[in-house]
């Protein structure tokens, strides 16, 4: 028995060192990881908060923050895990259109041809489609009525009844002969099914899935970020719809959850249907290494005149792949540049630094500042964080608004009397700097007063929150909404 207790001491005392070792070999490890990205992140060009949170929690917690910062924070457009599709853009260079020249001294429209660093059309004619009520019936109308191609990108396609009423058509139209091809994200529209998808391409739709994922709901090559986040729909150079309106019923008030879901989506007649058709173009070069375009590009570009309205548009695509122009940056400008209103319809309200001091300085400088949230969130932690700005920004004269009884999912933005914003982008970090993104810049009194009325319609009988009741939110309220905005930095 003597024996056989030291013969089991001796391998329990063996098995201990090499535990022991072990662990400080996987320490040692992970420290050596950590130093090397406190120099990496030291050398990135990123907000300094940014920087210092992930320092701090990579110093005091490695393998958390190891893990953490190679999950969410790694900036990945570092690594050129899309240099190809940077290098496809190439391809496209000869279509562009691209010129910074004004026509008659209009003022927005100087500052969109110096800023916006996209083509410029100014023959457009625009009708703004509020909910999917208004907008499914003139899209399943336009693809009813398609002769040669409709081409379709959503970040999100539910599996419902309007999807299946949108892909009958498409379905009915590519066996007549039309061109029809899909995008969408894998990680948006993740309960689509195979079966699905080989249904849509034995009746002749061509679709191509952006990004990779593992176990159905998880990304894989992208992580959790640089979600293909764009909603366009180009027909036969004729019309093309963008906004916030994905393909799902919430869209219809079918959800008792949500209540109204407010939504808006443009859409266009005329020639900035080129400048979409591009950017769908270079999304189904990047995933499906064709470019239909070549071929025939007046079958594709040669888009429909229209003197009506003469509305100026300019299409700007955003995203990893695109170094040229940051969407935060063109906001920034044109919120400075405001000089009676700026009112901005978004989700989720998460903006960094340099934007909300932008909005505060605008608000201090006499300019009526409105931000209008929902008042039926879908993420309570995203609603929290969003509302943990309202204070620094009410304090500054800016107006809050959460619509009662909605979510807000629009994404509009509008300037003074001429100036109106609808596209895919967030008011937030994931779409100013890590989602494909497209948007809308829209130079006319006329659609101008069309948003502006809708908005109107919007906040009847809806108040601004005031800052004497906010402050009075208990001690717990306001340490939450500080911390996870403290934490928000970490993306």
């Amino acid at each position: 028995m003597r024996r056989f207790n030291l013969v089991l001491s001796f391998i329990v005392g063996i098995a201990l060192m090499i535990y022991v070792q072990e662990i400080l070999v996987f320490k040692i490890l992970f420290y050596l990881v950590g130093i090397s990205l406190w120099i990496h992140i030291i050398n990135q060009d990123r907000e300094y908060q940014t920087k210092i949170m992930w320092l701090m929690l990579i110093m005091f917690s490695p393998i958390l923050g190891i893990v953490m910062y190679s999950t969410i924070g790694f900036d990945y457009k570092s690594l050129q895990i899309y240099k190809d599709k940077t290098e496809s853009d190439k391809e496209f260079a000869k279509y562009e259109k691209y010129s910074n020249s004004y026509q008659n001294d209009d003022y927005y429209e100087r500052v969109l041809s110096n800023i916006g660093k996209a083509n410029i059309s100014r023959y457009n004619e625009i009708e703004v489609l509020n909910n999917g009520v208004e907008k499914f019936p003139k899209l399943l109308e336009k693809i009813k009525g398609a002769k040669r191609y409709i081409h379709l990108q959503y970040y999100i396609i539910h599996k419902c009844s309007i999807q299946e009423e949108i892909f009958e058509q498409l379905k009915k139209k590519a066996r007549e002969g039309v061109e029809v091809r899909v995008i969408l994200d894998t990680y948006g529209s993740h309960d689509i099914t195979n079966e699905m998808f080989k249904d849509w391409e034995n009746a002749g739709i061509k679709v191509a899935k952006f990004g990779f994922t593992a176990f159905k709901y998880i990304p894989a090559k992208n992580l959790l970020n640089y979600r293909n986040h764009r909603k366009i729909v180009t027909i036969d150079g004729m019309y093309g719809f963008i906004g916030g309106i994905n393909i799902g019923d919430e869209y219809l008030f079918t959800t008792k959850k949500f209540g109204c879901w407010r939504d808006t989506t443009i859409m266009i007649k005329g020639e900035a249907n080129r400048d979409l058709e591009l950017v769908f173009a270079r999304d189904w070069y990047y995933l499906k290494k064709k470019n239909y375009i070549s071929d025939k590009p007046e079958y594709y570009l040669n888009a429909e005149n229209c003197t009506l309205n003469n509305c100026v548009v300019q299409i700007l695509r955003t995203g990893p792949d695109v170094k040229n122009v940051s969407i935060k940056d063109v906001y920034i400008k044109l919120i400075s540049e405001a000089k009676k209103e700026v009112t901005i319809m978004t989700p989720y309200l998460v903006p960094e630094f340099d934007i909300t001091k932008t909005l505060k300085l605008a608000a201090e400088n006499n300019v009526r500042v409105r931000m209008i949230t929902p008042g039926n969130p879908d993420n309570f932690f995203v609603h929290s964080l969003t509302r943990s700005y309202y204070q620094t920004l009410m304090e500054s004269g800016v107006e809050v608004y959460e619509m009662q009884g909605s979510f807000v999912h629009a994404k509009v933005i509008i300037i003074d009397d001429e100036l109106s914003v609808c596209g895919t982008t967030n008011f937030d970090f994931r779409s100013f700097n890590l989602n494909f993104e497209a948007t809308a810049f829209m130079v006319s009194k006329e659609v101008n007063q069309k948003f502006k009325k809708q908005c109107a319609i919007d906040l009847q009988g809806q108040t601004p929150i005031s800052l004497e009741k906010w402050n009075k939110r208990n001690f717990v309220k306001k340490t939450y909404g500080n911390v996870i905005q403290i934490f928000s930095s970490l993306a």
